[in-house]
C-alpha cells in the first residue's frame, strides 16, 4: 500500500527510536511524528481511515471512542480499557498486546476492505451514540447517585 500514511502522537521512550528506525528503513514519506497534538487530535482522526491504539496500558482509551464518534473502525489491544471502547468485529478490531503481526494484519483487513470500515464506522458511531453520549453518561451518573442515596433494605 504505497500511498499509506501513519500518524504517531504522544511522546515516549521508544520515539527517538521509532524516528531513527523510520528514517533507516525510508520510510519519513509514510510516518508523520505528531507529538502532543491533543486537544487537537480531531482534526487529525477525521483524516484516518482506520484509527489504532496498540497500547499496552490506557485507561479508557477517550481517542479511541473520539474515532468512533467520527465513524473510523478501530484497532485496539486487548486490554483493560481498551477492550470495552469498541464491541469487537462489529465497531472495531482486537488484537493481542505486543503481536505485531496481528496488528499489520489488521491494520490490511480494514485498509483493503472498504465496506467493512464503512460498515464498523458506521457502528462505532452508533456505539458512542447508544453508550457514551452525554446524555447516556448523565443517565449513568443519576443511577450512580441513586444507588448511593437509596437506602438498603436490611
Amino acid at each position: 500500500m504505497p500511498n499509506i500514511k501513519f500518524f504517531l502522537w504522544g511522546h515516549g521512550p521508544e520515539e527517538t527510536n521509532l524516528k531513527k528506525l523510520t528514517e533507516q528503513l525510508g520510510l519519513q514519506d509514510h510516518v508523520i511524528f505528531c507529538g502532543e497534538t491533543y486537544p487537537s487530535i480531531i482534526p487529525i482522526i477525521s483524516m484516518m481511515d482506520v484509527f489504532c491504539l496498540p497500547s499496552l496500558f490506557d485507561g479508557l482509551g477517550i481517542a479511541v471512542l473520539e474515532a468512533q464518534s467520527l465513524k473510523k473502525p478501530c484497532i485496539v489491544t486487548d486490554i483493560p480499557g481498551l477492550r470495552e471502547t469498541i464491541i469487537k468485529d462489529k465497531t472495531g478490531l482486537i488484537i493481542p498486546p505486543k503481536d505485531e503481526n496481528a496488528l499489520a494484519e489488521a491494520i490490511l483487513t480494514l485498509l483493503s476492505n472498504k465496506e467493512l470500515r464503512i460498515s464498523m464506522g458506521n457502528a462505532g458511531h452508533q456505539h458512542i451514540i447508544d453508550n457514551f453520549s452525554a446524555h447516556q453518561m448523565a443517565k449513568r451518573c443519576e443511577e450512580v447517585y441513586q444507588k448511593i442515596i437509596t437506602p438498603k433494605e436490611t
